[in-house]
């Protein structure tokens, strides 16, 4: 399968009639925030006959609702794609492509509410945008399948493409909510009541209180990094509301991506994360039959060699305060969750945990 560009279009041209047709439907990658989607959507890319794009969100869906509201304070404009791009010029130009994805109403699921169109002739129109974006992104000129990673629109995804496929990725919640706060710190981004003193917590509640503090920031040098905790200095790493919001977007996120395997379960693949540090080789193998591409045993180990997740933490550019990637450990989380912690994050998300065997019952948090 030969793809060529052309005024920024990608049009598909058989090179050898003993190729495969490239798939007619795209395959999502999908998983909360630090669950190893990125692993997962790398390696995915590295395979010849793949093309998986970073986090275009074609089938945008309204993260708002999967939301716990707390209050985020920023102290920099850092941004959180260290060791995901080859150097700050390709990761200008992907922010560049993000914000003007955002912008294209026509791929949200409800533009027919707003627009007199045909359903035939909107999802035509929109098939050809998703194809477009994804296809500019692709990494390599010839391949058989071809998807991105990002927050999915399921209703949206099937309505344009009936036979799409959803990879889905699952961690443990208490290891995502350590790497996603220790990612946040590293961000320099906290939360209300991240902050030591009292007049700045006030401050930080209200739009306007958020503007005065940016100001002193910026004109005085006060409020900056050393006004928030700090758990390299002994802090504790999560107050009752962040852990709250960790536990809550963790087990919704799971809870919708899981529905795929309801509602089209031969199109839904699940992979644990801690699986995948285990034998990554098996890992991959099943998402090669998935995907109907090449699972050469020799292929499958030659990729797996290059995906280690030590491998890539090694990278140049991901060695940065900024990298996306930490430690990448199972079972970290038990090194800081106190027992505040253990028994809050059960009355969120314990009943997930177990059923998706991450705790034999709800004793864990007693221990």
């Amino acid at each position: 399968v030969g793809v060529s560009v052309s005024a920024c279009r990608w049009e598909i041209s058989m090179t050898d009639a003993s190729e495969k047709r490239i798939s007619s439907a795209p395959f999502v990658v999908v998983g909360a925030s630090k669950s190893g989607t990125t692993w997962l959507q790398s390696i995915i890319d590295r395979h010849p006959d793949a093309v998986c794009s970073f986090e275009r969100p074609v089938f945008p869906v309204d993260l708002s609702k999967m939301r716990y509201g707390l209050g985020k304070v920023a102290t920099s404009s850092k941004r959180g794609f260290g060791g995901v791009f080859a150097n700050a010029e390709e990761e200008q130009d992907y922010v560049d492509e993000l914000r003007r994805i955002r912008s294209l109403e026509v791929l949200r699921h409800d533009y027919r509410d707003h627009h007199d169109i045909a359903e035939d002739a909107y999802c035509e129109q929109a098939r050809t945008l998703v194809r477009d974006i994804l296809f500019k992104a692709a990494s390599k000129e010839k391949f058989v399948v071809w998807g991105t990673k990002a927050y999915t629109h399921f209703e949206q995804l099937f309505r344009l493409y009936p036979d799409a496929k959803v990879i889905h990725i699952v961690r443990d919640g208490r290891d995502v909510a350590v790497s996603r706060r220790f990612h946040l710190f590293r961000m320099l981004t906290f939360f209300v009541g991240d902050e030591k003193s009292r007049l700045l917590s006030l401050l930080n509640r209200s739009a306007v209180g958020r503007c005065i503090a940016r100001a002193c920031r910026r004109v005085l040098g006060i409020w900056g990094r050393e006004a928030y905790v700090d758990p390299k200095k002994g802090d504790p790493l999560f107050h009752h509301e962040v852990l709250k919001k960790m536990a809550f977007e963790w087990a919704e996120a799971v809870r919708l991506n899981r529905t795929v395997s309801v509602r089209n379960p031969t199109q839904y693949l699940e992979l644990k994360y801690e699986d995948m540090l285990v034998d990554l080789e098996g890992a991959i193998r099943r998402v090669c039959t998935f995907l109907e591409i090449n699972s050469d045993p020799t292929l499958i180990t030659e990729i797996a060699d290059k995906s280690r997740f030590g491998g890539m933490k090694k990278a140049d550019h991901a060695s940065s305060e900024s990298s996306f990637f930490r430690k990448g450990e199972s079972g970290d989380w038990e090194n800081y969750f106190s027992d505040a912690d253990k028994v809050l994050f059960k009355e969120i998300a314990g009943d997930l945990l177990v059923e998706m065997r991450y705790a034999a019952d709800h004793t864990w948090s007693s221990g």
